[in-house]
């Protein structure tokens, strides 16, 4: 066997550069022989689609990893709730007794979705000597307040429903029997005013409260009698008790009452309305906003009606038991529309009274009616609207001066009761009667002026102002 020497040489054609040889030429020194398998070549679609899988499956992992880790947090809020509560207790204000522990049983509330359980507690005190209290507020101050009356109870009783999702949350409430001064005592529901987000909706909390007075002899007056509740609805039975001092005051929620009697009433509310089928009283004060004011109200010395944002919709009628004391009637409201009907009475046939009447709104129709007054009464009113329609409508017995003024509109007044029949002929039978004069003292297109009177003496013993701007005005006599 010849066996040859000669180092073996790659072909020319295959050569590769040595690493580092910058002549880049065949080196000639000897190499080993390698079997060399060239890679396979994929596809530049293989690739991108390899690429795109590896994105999708990035993208997959980071939304499970982003769901367990929000289900943690989201677990950790509504089971950790702040240890540190702050509470806005009224200064003036002592907690008796408060529920410390709810019953383990709760209600399953099927269908509603924020207040899915329910527990209830109550309380039962006697009538105080001076006011009965209820109180709400801090920052879960949410609910509805039921007042009513019961002929099978001798003691104030008050039930409370808590409607909640979150025990924890349930537990931050304080539910207390309270007491502010001798003889002022009630109930108290108290949240905490530092929590951390009021709008979580695990964190929602609605109280139903339930207020019943006893139907008994003694109970029949109720000397004082105060709520002070936000975000909290007000609805009120018909009530035969008659309360020295009515105050029924919340936030957000509507005040809604069929009967009430008292010697003063003040209904307050916001972003809601206040309805009242009848409500009798010395003196009245109805205050809301962004809601209406409407109903009956009956008093003997004033009424005030003060809104924003809403119409004024009443039946008004003035009983006085003191003829000599002036009577105010005060309606106030503004992008709303007044319609009040005002009847003006006084206890004894041949009577007079002193009647001061204020109707004021903007932007928005007015119209207003006295419908009755007693002869020989001083009757002062006083007409107010803006860019809108404006009327007044005065009884028969009226006797004064009259004014109409707009502008860029009309103002005009009409005699509605011509040839009507005197007035004092109704208490004296023998009275020959005697004719109504009514006539303009000045007139022009946007302004009217003149007198209305049976006795010339009376010609100026009332006044009636009627005022709009860009809209018409009309004064019926």
């Amino acid at each position: 066997m010849i066996v040859d020497d000669q180092p073996v040489k790659s072909p020319a054609s295959d050569s590769t550069p040595l690493l580092g040889d910058p002549s880049g030429q065949q080196a000639d020194t000897e190499l080993p022989q390698y079997t060399v398998h060239p890679a396979p070549i994929r596809s530049q679609r293989t690739k991108r689609s390899l690429s795109a899988n590896r994105w999708v499956i990035i993208a997959v992992i980071t939304l499970i990893l982003g769901i367990v880790i929000s289900a943690e947090l989201y677990l950790n809020v509504i089971s950790r709730v702040p240890r540190n509560y702050e509470y806005s207790f009224p200064t003036d204000v002592d907690l008796d007794r408060c529920v410390t522990a709810w019953p383990r049983k709760k209600k399953k509330n099927d269908g509603v979705a924020f207040y899915p359980y329910s527990v209830s507690t109550s309380f039962e005190l006697p009538l105080p000597s001076k006011t009965l209290l209820l109180l709400s507020n801090g920052a879960l101050s949410n609910g509805r307040l039921k007042i009513t009356e019961s002929s099978e109870i001798t003691d104030v009783q008050v039930n409370v429903t808590v409607k909640y999702f979150s025990t924890a949350v349930r537990d931050s409430a304080k539910v207390c029997v309270i007491e502010r001064y001798k003889g002022e005592s009630g109930v108290g529901i108290f949240t905490p005013s530092n929590w951390r987000n009021v709008f979580l909706s695990t964190d929602r909390i609605f109280f139903e409260v339930e207020l019943t007075l006893p139907r008994t002899g003694s109970a029949r007056y109720v000397p004082g009698f105060t709520t002070d509740v936000d975000n909290f609805s007000h609805d009120v039975d018909s009530l035969s008790a008659h309360f020295g001092d009515i105050s029924l005051t919340g936030t957000n929620g509507k005040i809604q009452a069929k009967l009430l009697s008292a010697r003063t009433a003040t209904l307050t509310s916001s972003n809601a309305g206040v309805i009242v089928d009848s409500l009798e009283a010395q003196i009245a004060t109805v205050r809301t906003s962004n809601g209406r004011i409407s109903g009956s109200y009956t008093v003997s010395d004033s009424l005030h009606l003060e809104n924003s944002d809403g119409p004024i919709n009443v039946a008004v009628a003035v009983n006085s038991t003191d003829a000599k004391k002036p009577k105010h009637i005060v309606m106030d409201t503004s992008n709303g529309a007044l319609h009040c009907v005002v009847n003006l009475l006084v206890p004894v046939l041949g009577q007079a009274g002193t009647f001061h009447i204020r109707a004021h709104t903007l932007n928005a129709p007015l119209q207003a009616e006295i419908a009755s007054a007693p002869l020989d009464s001083v009757l002062t009113v006083d007409a107010k609207t803006s860019n809108r329609v404006a009327s007044v409508a005065l009884p028969s017995t009226y006797e004064g001066s009259f004014e109409v003024v707009t502008s860029n509109a009309p103002a005009t007044f009409e005699r509605v009761y011509s040839g009507e029949r005197d007035p004092a002929c109704e208490r004296d039978e023998k009275c020959s009667g005697r004719s109504r004069l009514v006539r303009a003292t000045a007139a022009k297109r946007s302004s009217v002026a003149g007198t209305a009177y049976w006795d010339q003496k009376n010609a100026d013993r009332g006044k009636v102002s009627l005022t709009s701007s860009n809209g018409p005005a009309t004064l019926y006599l």
